[in-house]
């Protein structure tokens, strides 16, 4: 299976399995009364939102390039990316604030715990295998906008299991007489706060590719490393330039030659050079500016 064909795929999945946990999440909430579960509905939501954006995203930034994206459409996966951490912390900012006027002014008795934390769950056991999933396929891909996604799911389990916890106590405290119910929308403002932190992070890692920082330093320096092994063939090279947008790394540097090196021996090394780069860091497009060194002045 080709890479894009695998990458959209794995994101349909991923729509699929957050359509059904939204569908029971809603039903229990609603049931039960559980703020933790409609926080947690709340959350698969969000969740939807963001496969589905990156379900379109996986498929828009395989497109070639063409007069319009002369670099191509592999931003598109990080704009999908920051858009679906964004998603994130409004989000996370409601429940707090839901969470904290049920804990301190409008307490409501809880219907059927055990319902909401088996509904829990089947919802944190399905994101843990749907986000390793996504997990294993963006780092195949190299990936951002299925990273993203998978993040998504990764705190959906998270805050998941928390609300099973907080329901479960609050079940086998009615066994036992005893009031817990206070204990939802704890919970609730955890997932919250897990939402957030997970979303910071997303954030500040999709900025990054969008503003066209540089590759990671190991990644230069690899280039670097077989650049030089090209010595003495290539004398020197310089303004060596990186960027990454989506899966699509862009490589741009120059290279001095000996002045006596043909226009063919030229191409033919640079042919080369961009053959063992892309080997070395798969999805790059590799611009090579030749330059003759110059020779040394004779001494006065």
């Amino acid at each position: 299976m080709g890479s894009s064909r695998l990458k959209v795929r794995t994101a349909l999945l991923s729509v699929l399995s957050n359509t059904a946990l939204l569908l029971l999440k809603i039903a229990v909430g609603l049931v039960t009364r559980s703020v933790s579960a409609l926080a947690e509905a709340a959350h698969t939501a969000i969740d939807l939102g963001a496969a589905l954006t990156a379900w379109g995203a996986v498929g828009r930034a395989q497109q070639p390039a063409d007069r319009g994206h002369p670099y191509g459409h592999g931003k598109f996966e990080s704009l999908a990316a920051f858009a679906e951490a964004a998603l994130l912390l409004p989000t996370s900012v409601m429940i707090i604030y839901a969470a904290v006027r049920r804990l301190v002014f409008h307490h409501v008795a809880l219907k059927l715990p055990i319902l909401g934390a088996a509904i829990m769950a089947v919802s944190t056991v399905t994101n843990i295998a749907v986000s390793g999933r996504l997990f294993r396929v963006a780092h195949t891909t190299d990936s951002v906008a299925l990273e993203g996604d998978a993040w998504h799911l990764r705190t959906d389990a998270y805050s998941g299991a928390a609300a099973f916890v907080a329901l479960a106590a609050v079940a086998l405290g009615r066994v036992f007489g005893i009031r817990l119910d206070v204990l939802d929308p704890i919970a609730a403002i955890i997932v919250a706060l897990i939402m957030g932190s997970i979303a910071i992070r997303l954030l500040r890692r999709t900025v990054t590719h969008l503003a066209d920082a540089s590759l990671p330093a190991q990644e230069v320096s690899r280039v670097a490393a077989l650049l030089q092994e090209h010595y003495p063939q290539l004398l020197d090279f310089h303004r060596l330039r990186t960027r990454k947008a989506g899966s699509q790394r862009h490589i741009d540097l120059h290279v001095m030659l000996p002045p006596d090196t043909t226009v063919q021996q030229a191409h033919d090394l640079c042919d080369h050079l961009e053959r063992d780069i892309r080997a070395a860091l798969p999805e790059t497009d590799v611009v090579i500016h030749v330059e003759p060194r110059q020779e040394d002045p004779p001494a006065v």
